[in-house]
């Protein structure tokens, strides 16, 4: 059962754990600790994490461009001991909105078209695959380009 659970801005003192999770996470297209610690600390965008008792159950990295209508989930981690707690889809709730409050009409993404799982997760929270980028991976394999709308007062 879930405890206490909080979605805040990461910190620079978060950077060891958001490295750690990163590691965990990820095998391949991973981020440094350099990368992590500038992306924390950049202006253009937010770094999320959610928390669980205070303990640093996932993570969000949104990118935002002013002469963009939309939102980029950069990336999207939850720790394996913290999965099926819903935690992927609360963070996804939350970049919604922040793009709703940035008056940005949709969140996109890419994801390897090889990640059933999260290509299954974004599919039921309503995104629609929108594309593809051929050889977008470090290893050559595609990603699928998929968009949810949220703000339906602006065009998508």
């Amino acid at each position: 059962m879930a405890g206490i659970v909080n979605i805040r801005v990461a910190q620079r003192a978060d950077v060891p754990e958001l490295y750690r999770l990163e590691q965990l996470c990820f095998e391949t297209e991973r981020f440094s600790r350099r990368q992590i610690s500038y992306l924390v600390s950049r202006s253009k965008g937010e770094f999320l994490v959610l928390t669980e008792n205070s303990n640093i159950a996932g993570f969000m990295i949104l990118l935002v461009r002013r002469s963009s209508l939309g939102v980029r989930i950069y990336s999207l981690a939850v720790s394996p001991e913290y999965r099926g707690n819903q935690y992927a889809k609360q963070l996804i709730s939350k970049a919604g909105q922040v793009a709703t409050n940035l008056g940005k009409s949709f969140l996109h993404l890419e994801v390897s078209q090889a990640n059933f799982s999260a290509i299954q997760l974004y599919q039921q929270l309503g995104f629609q695959i929108t594309g593809i980028r051929e050889r977008y991976y470090k290893d050559g394999s595609d990603a699928w380009l998929m968009r949810l709308g949220v703000n339906p007062s602006k065009p998508s």
